[in-house]
């Protein structure tokens, strides 16, 4: 898909940002049940207005039946052939599947082939794991879900004879979970570097006082702490310093006065420090 005409044809049909959330999320958890299986996609129909958000008419994903995701069956379709997730959605043949599927992971498996849908892909993904997939976000998340159904959780299993009605087996499943979580964090920028043959990146924003730091227009950083992510080599990523209402951004701590920048890691430059600095608006 490297013509851009063939390109433009998918991008006018589809949520190509939908489709990037949704191709991250499900990788990240290892839905080895998707994508040969469990496609489902939805648009307006009618009366549609590309001005308004979600009733433009484009398809978008929608994510469902992930129980296949996370390690609970353990990691039984990967194989020589297929040993990781980018393997098995951008290279399997999937012939066992129903045309649907196969049709949905023919786009798949062309669109990765666009130098601008990899970029984005990547950024997308490097973005997600660095922060909202993180084990600490994860298990914030988690832990007041876990509190609100412990005491129910029993009669729940009892009622629909899941896990043998046995709670045990129900926190076993959680700290399988929780194990993933961990597990797949230190592992899945390596995996996603080796398979586009990139070498691993790290970036670091310090805290700055008055202001933040918008990367990729995904995440922002810099406000409660310093950031420390992983990218990769070959890859355009972005940096936007943001200011805080009453401040102007004025330099990065190495001296570039550029608002927004592109940094582009390559085998003599793998680690970059920096800090976005405001000043008041006199």
């Amino acid at each position: 898909m490297n013509d851009e005409s063939h390109y433009k044809y998918i991008t006018d049909r589809l949520d190509i940002d939908n489709m990037l959330e949704y191709f991250v999320f499900q990788m990240y958890i290892a839905n080895t049940d998707w994508p040969g299986a469990n496609n489902k996609v939805w648009r307006k129909r009618d009366n549609t207005n590309p001005s308004v958000p979600y009733e433009d008419g484009k398809y978008r994903y929608v994510l469902y039946d992930t129980d296949c995701g996370m390690n609970k069956y353990g990691d039984f379709r990967f194989n020589n052939a297929h040993p990781t997730m980018f393997h098995w959605v951008f290279e399997n043949n999937y012939k066992l599947y129903k045309d649907i599927s196969i049709r949905s992971l023919d786009v798949a498996k062309s669109i990765i082939t666009n130098k601008g849908f990899k970029a984005a892909f990547i950024n997308k993904f490097c973005d997600r794991v660095n922060v909202d997939y993180s084990p600490e976000v994860f298990m914030k998340k988690l832990d007041p879900i876990v509190k609100a159904l412990e005491p129910e959780i029993q009669d729940d299993l009892i009622r629909y004879n899941y896990l043998g009605g046995n709670t045990e087996e129900w926190y076993r499943l959680l700290q399988t979970y929780r194990n993933y979580v961990y597990n797949r964090h230190e592992v899945v920028i390596g995996e996603l570097a080796e398979y586009f043959n990139r070498d691993i990146a790290y970036l670091t924003i310090f805290h700055s006082e008055n202001g933040f730091v918008d990367i990729n227009g995904n995440i922002q950083v810099g406000m409660d702490g310093d950031f420390k992510g992983r990218y990769v080599s070959d890859n355009l990523v972005v940096l936007t310093a943001m200011a805080d209402e009453g401040y102007r951004f004025v330099r990065w701590s190495d001296g570039n006065t550029d608002k927004s920048r592109h940094i582009e890691f390559d085998g003599d430059m793998l680690e970059m420090r920096l800090k976005a600095i405001f000043e008041k608006v006199q």
